[in-house]
């Protein structure tokens, strides 16, 4: 169950779970948000943390690959996996984004699609769409209570800035996000997708979900675990900007 490991984890770590649960059930989406941002760390935890570097490992199908993911604030992400000696990279500086891709037959940058550009929008979040909902443009409402993996739910519904809609599952005991769910286009009609978060840990006074389940319809797609997390790493704008080319501009730019 989902409260007992998060219990465990914290007083592991000489933290105490019983204010967060003396709190009660909340009565309004702003209300469980302030207990999440409560549980997590509470909001000058949050501020003081400006960059991450996330290190750990990902199953592609059954082979294991090394991954390192980079976050700067406000939206900075970088995503590198190692496939079999290959480096896949990709990339979101804030306004461009880009992947390298030699699976693909391309050792060379290559600009996002806009679809790849919105979800590396939405990822690179640094904060997560529930922190400051407002300015960004989103709407928030209680749902009805859900079930993860047997264990009953607190769920939130997010409508976001361009009409997408996404469900967040909170532990209702100590208000962490267990999982995010949503539904998406498939064969003609919608399937659900998740993504389950589990093995919270505090770093640098914030906890931190230590490993992310993938699933889509139910079945699991992929595995992420992470066996470091660094807080406030130096990170040098340069890891997020595409490459120029040797005539120094950028791939895929044409002559007016």
């Amino acid at each position: 169950m989902f409260s007992k490991t998060i219990c465990m984890t914290l007083a592991a770590t000489m933290l105490s779970c019983a204010p967060a649960m003396a709190d009660g059930k909340p009565k309004s989406a702003d209300e469980l948000i302030g207990k999440y941002v409560k549980a997590i760390g509470g909001r000058k935890a949050i501020d003081a943390v400006k960059s991450v570097r996330f290190i750990g490992k990902t199953m592609i199908g059954s082979i294991e690959a090394p991954m390192t993911i980079e976050m700067a604030r406000p939206n900075k992400i970088r995503t590198e996996i190692d496939f079999q000696g290959t480096k896949l990279v990709t990339a979101f500086d804030g306004v461009m984004g880009w992947f390298i891709s030699p699976s693909a037959g391309s050792s060379s940058a290559e600009r996002m699609t806009n679809e790849q550009l919105d979800a590396a929008l939405n990822q690179a979040d640094f904060d997560g769409p529930l922190i400051d909902y407002k300015k960004k443009g989103h709407k928030v409402e209680l749902a009805e209570d859900g079930m993860i993996d047997g264990s009953p739910t607190l769920r939130l519904k997010m409508t976001r800035k361009d009409g997408a809609v996404e469900y967040f599952h909170f532990d209702p005991e100590y208000f962490i996000v267990v999982a995010r769910t949503k539904r998406v286009a498939f064969d003609g009609g919608t399937i659900e997708e998740a993504r389950h978060f589990g093995d919270y840990k505090p770093v640098a006074g914030r906890l931190f979900a230590h490993s992310v389940e993938n699933k889509r319809g139910g079945m699991t797609q992929g595995l992420i675990s992470f066996q470091k997390i660094e807080v406030n790493p130096k990170l040098s704008s340069d890891r997020f900007s595409m490459p120029r080319t040797a005539a120094g501009g950028f791939p895929d730019e044409r002559d007016e």
